[in-house]
């Protein structure tokens, strides 16, 4: 069985944001359009995926430090994880 345990509460993610400094974060869209998930280091962007509107939710792994930042509003919450 796999365990999420949220560490925070959970956010709209519209502006680049760190998600309470987490490590791990949850990301869910919260409609139907797509989103474009970027993560940045502080100076630069690191990486970037798309997430489907009619996904289910997804674990981005990153420094506390670093930013997530969405195209188009999903939710986000830091979580730790036990699979």
């Amino acid at each position: 069985m796999n365990i999420i345990k949220p560490l925070s509460e959970q956010i709209t993610l519209s502006t680049a944001n760190t998600v309470s400094n987490a490590s791990l974060v949850y990301i869910i869209p919260d409609g139907t359009n797509d989103s474009l998930i970027t993560i940045n280091d502080g100076s630069s962007n690191t990486g970037s995926l798309l997430v489907r509107g009619s996904s289910v939710g997804l674990l981005i792994e990153k420094e506390p430090t670093w930013t997530v930042q969405a195209s188009n509003n999903v939710s986000a919450t830091s979580v730790a994880y036990k699979g």
